[in-house]
Parts: structure tokens; sequence; C-alpha cells
């Protein structure tokens, strides 16, 4: 109780005195299409990784023993991101005057950091990117803070890394992607909308067969009905034109342990349909298998090795 209330003078509650402002409306087609773009524009997600960022920061100061102003400096904006982010959740049934996202804009500006050229970031917020596929993102430097959430990742990471050496075998895949040649590869140019259907499909798929297999009645039909399903998904994603980016992340993302499910049937449909962006990218991967040559006098060389011709 006394070390819960140790900062509780220097740690103030926020609390919202926003009010809601009322708008005469009516019922038609047009005012319903301005209030879902208004609900549509939701800033909850950006605001809530910056605070995350702030209360990093915070607690990393006062690891280092920063001054009272320049911690009570950092817990005000992180009290407005608070009271922002109620506000944002309210939205969907209140309207409010103020602009979230102007107010964000400027919280984020004033609180940008940079290393390198590139801006820092929080060391746990290393992991959710290369979860959303931001792997190569050259803009951003994580860097290790002392703070709650970059010590949990830490221990994480060690946790993993020591996971992983038990794991190895010497039956250990080789990942299908890791073959596929990446040069040029960039999580940008992906498109997350094919991205989020043919995961959907799957999903969807694999619901219908444990629906299926959970019935006592259609013993007979289950896998003729199973193999209807079945065909329906492979012709949908076959028939799908993917860009190079989109089918070198949609591998990775089936290799992660939410999908590895569905690794084997993603492989069979676009290898067996066939798929031709997929049959494209393996081409392009091809690499030109080196020839031997004998020199004018008959003589080889094998890597470093020279073997001379005898009549």
């Amino acid at each position: 109780m006394n070390k819960a209330e140790l900062n509780y003078d220097l740690f103030k509650v926020p609390t919202c005195n926003v009010k809601s402002v009322k708008t005469k409306r009516q019922f038609s087609l047009s005012q319903k299409t301005v209030l879902d773009i208004k609900t549509s524009e939701n800033q909850i997600g950006m605001l809530v990784n910056l605070s995350q960022e702030l209360n990093t920061l915070l607690f990393h100061n006062l690891n280092h023993q920063a001054k009272d102003k320049d911690i009570k400096t950092i817990y005000l904006d992180i009290c407005k991101l608070a009271v922002m982010s109620g506000l944002e959740i309210d939205s969907a049934k209140k309207e409010f005057s103020i602009s979230s996202n102007n107010e964000y804009k400027e919280l984020k500006n004033k609180w940008k950091r940079e290393q390198n050229g590139k801006v820092i970031k929080p060391y746990f917020f290393k992991k959710i990117a290369q979860i959303k596929g931001y792997e190569q993102d050259t803009k951003k430097e994580y860097v290790f803070h002392d703070s709650t959430m970059d010590y949990l990742q830490k221990i994480i990471n060690i946790y993993l890394v020591q996971n992983r050496k038990k794991k190895q075998t010497k039956n250990e895949y080789l990942p299908f992607y890791q073959i596929i040649n990446q040069e040029g590869y960039n999580v940008h140019h992906i498109t997350r909308e094919q991205v989020a259907k043919i995961l959907q499909l799957f999903k969807d798929y694999s619901a219908f067969k444990k629906r299926l297999f959970s019935l006592s009645s259609l013993d007979e039909n289950k896998n003729a009905l199973l193999q209807i399903e079945k065909e329906k998904l492979y012709r949908t994603i076959g028939k799908t034109k993917l860009s190079r980016n989109t089918i070198i992340y949609l591998l990775k993302t089936f290799d992660h342990d939410q999908y590895k499910s569905f690794y084997l049937s993603a492989l069979y449909i676009l290898f067996g349909y066939p798929n031709s962006s997929f049959y494209q990218v393996i081409k392009e991967s091809q690499e030109k298998l080196p020839v031997i040559k004998e020199d004018p006098c008959g003589n080889l060389q094998i890597l470093s090795k020279k073997y001379k011709k005898i009549e």
C-alpha cells in the first residue's frame, strides 16, 4: 500500500473535462454516411502507441535520475493522450469539438527523437513491427530503454534463443521463403487486402472442416463436402494474381506459428493449381549453374583444385 501511494502526488489521475456537443441530424443515408466516415477515422491505435512510447521514456528517465519538472512535462502529455483515448472510444456514440488528429500530430512532433538519421522507438516496438511485416524498416532505430516493457522483451528474447537451441535437430527444415530471391523485397508494397482475404479463406475453410466433422450425421458425405469446399479454396487462391512482394510476405506469414497449420496447403495450392504469379517468383529466383570447361590444354580447375589432362 505504501509503495502504491509513494508517487501519488507526482502522478495525478487524468480526468476528462471535454464536453460533447449536440448536433442536429436527420435520419437519412447522407447523414449516416457522415457519421460512418467520422467513426472510421478513429485514432485510438496511434494514441495508444504514442502513450506507450512516452511511458517508456518517462520510466527510462526516472531510472536515470531525471528531475521532477522533466518528468511532469512528459506525464502531462501522457495524461492528454489518456483523455484523448477516452474521447476516441466515446466518439462512436458522441461528438466532440476538438480534433484528436491535430493534437496527436503536435505531441508526436514534440517528442520525436532521432539517432543516426532514424526515429528512435522503444526496443519492444521492434517485435510488434515484425509481426506486422515491417522487418526491414530502415526509418526507425529500436533502442533499449530502462523500462518495464523493454525488460520483458529482453527476457522473452533470451527465452526464445534458449528454446530455439534446444529444438535444433538434424531434421530442422529450411523455410521455403528463404530459397526465394528476396532482392528488392519491400514490405511497404504489399497488397494487404489480398493477404487479409487469403488468410481469412484459410480460417473459414478450417472452421468449416471442424464444424463438418463435429456433426454425427452426414458421415458418408463428409469427405465429398470437404472436397468441394477445398476445391473452392484452391480455385479462388489459385486464380488470384499476386505481386512478388505479396507472395514473399505470404510465405513468411505462413511460417509463423499462428498460420503454420495452413503452410502445406498454401504450398500445395501455389504449386499445384498452378498460380502463374508464384511460378514467376520461383523463375526469378533461379541461379545459373556453373559449368566446368577445359582450358586449351585440356586441363580443369574445380574450385581451387587443378587437374591436368594426361594422354
